[in-house]
């Protein structure tokens, strides 16, 4: 015999001797918890008679050989009588204790319990027949749920109006059943440290700065938001989700947007850092003699033997599709005067 499966014999040799054991003197991993394998087989009981009520008052179609065997099974793992029945899967968890009548396991017994007094002669036949092939099984167990659904013709929306457990789902297999509950509890595992954030102090992942994205809302790029101070940037947040602010003003963009109009006017010097760098250079240059006129409107001739265009031409030149007279020299003139009268007058 293989090495897998030894027999259960006793020092002395004898395997009648370890069967008239009793239940507690045997080792722990050769014991059963019956009270656990009742309470399983009771529940697997009552689903059946869930099942025929919900047919039988539905008006469906019930197959009642298939019906009768998977409640046969059940019944037939422990002798009519009443016991005790024991709420729980461990002994530390037993809760409520209550007793119950075992039924028999005949096609009468399984009629009364639904409640059908004068059954027709081939509901009583099909029904004996399925207690028949039941006491005729072989295999240990309960009836896999699966089996049973495809038996019975149980299908997911029944199973959970019903709220099965024991019997499955014809289009709702053990695999997908397993999956939907990896799903729930991961969406609850979620909820639940979310939960735990907030209470600790943090804020909601709807409400950070990627989900809500408050620098396109103040329309600047996502560097220059977070090159702002902290503070400035719970400002912005709570300026776009409408929570209350510490400021009633909400904060200045240098785009423009929300911003005074005096203070967009002083913004264009942003769009030209070239040009205000190209004039601190050149501080003793006089751009109105050193510069040649432009020509036909376009971009002035280089004044450089390299052929590179002179910073400074750019900088008074008229810029294509502008007016002439409009330069960025000019816009940046007229914005510094801008300033200096802001600041106090102009010197």
């Amino acid at each position: 015999m293989s090495a897998l499966r030894k027999p259960m014999v006793a020092e002395g040799g004898d395997s009648a001797a370890l069967r008239t054991q009793s239940h507690e003197a045997r080792p722990a991993s050769e014991r059963v918890d019956y009270r656990v394998l009742r309470m399983r087989a009771l529940i697997g009981i009552q689903e059946c008679l869930r099942v025929a009520e919900n047919r039988i008052a539905s008006g469906t179609a019930l197959n009642w050989h298939n019906l009768a065997y998977c409640w046969a099974v059940p019944v037939l793992m422990f002798p009519a009588r009443v016991y005790k029945i024991t709420k729980g899967k461990h002994a530390h968890k037993y809760q409520r204790e209550y007793f119950a009548t075992w039924p028999d396991a005949t096609a009468k017994s399984l009629l009364v319990e639904l409640g059908i007094a004068n059954p027709e002669p081939w509901i009583v036949e099909a029904v004996q027949s399925g207690i028949d092939k039941a006491r005729r099984r072989r295999v240990r167990g309960f009836v896999n749920a699966d089996t049973a659904a495809r038996m019975i013709g149980v299908d997911r929306a029944e199973r959970e109006n019903l709220q099965l457990r024991t019997i499955g789902a014809i289009d709702f297999l053990k695999a997908d059943r397993a999956a939907a509950a990896t799903e729930r509890r991961k969406a609850r595992d979620k909820k639940r440290r979310a939960a735990a954030r907030v209470a600790a102090g943090a804020r909601p992942r709807s409400q950070s700065y990627s989900a809500v994205k408050p620098w396109a809302a103040f329309g600047e790029s996502r560097a220059s938001f977070y090159r702002r101070p902290k503070e400035e940037r719970e400002q912005m947040l709570k300026h776009v989700i409408g929570e209350p602010e510490t400021n009633s003003s909400p904060p200045i963009s240098p785009k423009g947007i929300n911003r005074p109009a005096d203070e967009v006017v002083s913004a264009t010097v942003v769009e030209f850092p070239l040009a205000r760098r190209t004039a601190q250079r050149a501080p003793g240059v006089d751009r109105e003699t050193s510069l040649p006129a432009s020509a036909g409107g376009g971009r002035p001739p280089s004044a450089r033997p390299d052929g590179h265009q002179d910073r400074l031409e750019w900088w008074a030149a008229p810029v294509p599709g502008w007016p002439e007279t409009l330069t960025i020299r000019n816009i940046v003139t007229d914005a510094e005067t801008t300033i200096r009268l802001q600041e106090g007058g102009d010197d």
